[in-house]
């Protein structure tokens, strides 16, 4: 429910977060609430806060690490960064937002590191 257009035509930083346990946490899930602003049922909440894709995605990757105050380290895929990372089965860019909640993650790396494979030894 919070302000995303406000806020960023206002100069203040939007971050994505999980709100666990209040929601599922998933961050597919609020990217799609935060471009589409519908809620489970289909009803519209505070449409004219809606936000683009990029402005979504950057919530939840350069702007959740400047937030931090990780910046320096992640947020972003640069020589010298993280690279804490998904693979999605499908680009948020190119399908349905009703349809961004539901993309497949098809890996997770964190460092860098299969966090499958991390996980297992």
């Amino acid at each position: 429910l919070y302000r995303g257009r406000g806020f960023l035509d206002h100069g203040v930083a939007l971050v994505g977060s999980s709100d666990r346990p209040v929601t599922d946490g998933s961050p597919l899930r609020a990217i799609q609430f935060m471009v589409e602003r519908a809620s489970v049922s289909g009803r519209l909440v505070g449409p004219d806060e809606a936000v683009t894709v990029d402005e979504a995605l950057r919530a939840y990757t350069v702007a959740g690490a400047h937030a931090c105050r990780w910046e320096e380290s992640a947020g972003a895929l640069s020589p010298g960064m993280r690279a804490d990372l998904v693979v999605l089965g499908d680009d948020p860019h190119r399908v349905d937002p009703s349809r961004i909640g539901d993309i497949e993650i098809v890996g997770t790396f964190v460092d860098g590191r299969d966090a499958r494979v991390a996980r297992c030894h």
